[in-house]
C-alpha cells in the first residue's frame, strides 16, 4: 500500500480504511497502543469509537467518501484499559490497480487526551474567578489587561470594555513612584508572586485596594 511504512516513525496513529470502514493498515504508533489495552485489533474501525459517538464518526466518515473531501471530528477511543480523547481526519483516495478503480480512506488520529484535560482545568480556573468576590485582573506580558472579573468591574467602576487592552496604571493614585512599579513587572516578569498593598483610584476618583 503505497509505502505505508513511512508513517511508522510519526508520533500520531494512521490508518488506512477501506470503503466499509475496515481497517487495511495501521502505523506503529496505532499498533501500540491498539495491542497495549485490546486483547486483538478490531476488523473495523469504528469499533474502536465510544459506543455513544459512533453514529456522528460513521457519519463524518461518509461525508468523506460521498463528497471526496477530508472531514474531521473530536470523539473518543474507548479500549479495554483506557479511554482517550481523539481528532479524527479523515482523507479519501481513489486509486486505479490493475484497472480497478479502489476506494480508500486515509485517517489520521490525533491524541488531544492532554489537550482536553488542560481545557477542563482552565474552565473550572476561568469558573472560579469569574465567581469570585474578590476583584482579579489579568495582563499580558506587556501589562496590557486581557481579563477582569465581575468583582472587579463592580469595584473600579469601569465597565469592562473600558478595561480590556489598557495598563492597569489608569488606577494609579500617583502616590507610588515609577521605581515601585517596575519592581513589581520586574517580579511578575520573572513568573513570580508579587504580595503587597496598593492605593489606586476607581472611576469616580475614589480610591480601592
Amino acid at each position: 500500500f503505497f509505502g505505508f511504512d513511512l508513517f511508522d516513525a510519526l508520533p500520531d496513529m494512521y490508518f488506512l480504511l477501506d470503503a466499509n470502514g475496515e481497517i487495511l493498515k495501521l502505523n506503529n504508533k496505532a499498533d501500540e497502543i491498539i495491542k497495549s489495552n485490546l486483547k486483538s485489533t478490531p476488523a473495523n474501525f469504528l469499533d474502536l469509537v465510544d459506543l455513544c459517538n459512533r453514529e456522528g464518526v460513521n457519519n463524518i466518515f461518509f461525508q468523506c467518501l460521498s463528497f471526496g473531501k477530508t472531514t474531521e471530528i473530536e470523539t473518543q477511543f474507548l479500549l479495554e484499559k483506557k479511554e482517550i480523547d481523539v481528532r479524527l481526519s479523515f482523507a479519501f483516495h481513489k486509486f486505479n490497480i490493475d484497472g480497478k478503480k479502489i476506494e480508500y480512506v486515509f485517517t489520521v488520529v490525533k491524541d488531544i487526551t492532554e489537550e482536553k484535560t488542560k481545557e477542563i482545568e482552565l474552565q473550572r480556573f476561568f469558573n472560579i474567578v469569574e465567581s469570585s468576590l474578590n476583584p482579579i485582573l489579568i495582563t499580558d506580558l506587556h501589562g496590557k489587561m486581557i481579563y477582569v472579573n465581575p468583582a472587579f468591574v463592580k469595584v473600579s467602576g469601569f465597565k469592562k470594555e473600558e478595561l480590556i487592552g489598557k495598563n492597569p496604571r489608569i488606577f494609579g493614585s500617583g502616590k507610588l513612584n515609577r521605581k515601585f512599579w517596575d519592581k513589581i513587572w520586574q517580579t511578575i516578569s520573572r513568573g513570580k508572586v508579587w504580595f503587597g498593598e496598593v492605593e489606586d483610584r476607581k472611576k469616580s476618583g475614589e480610591p480601592f485596594y
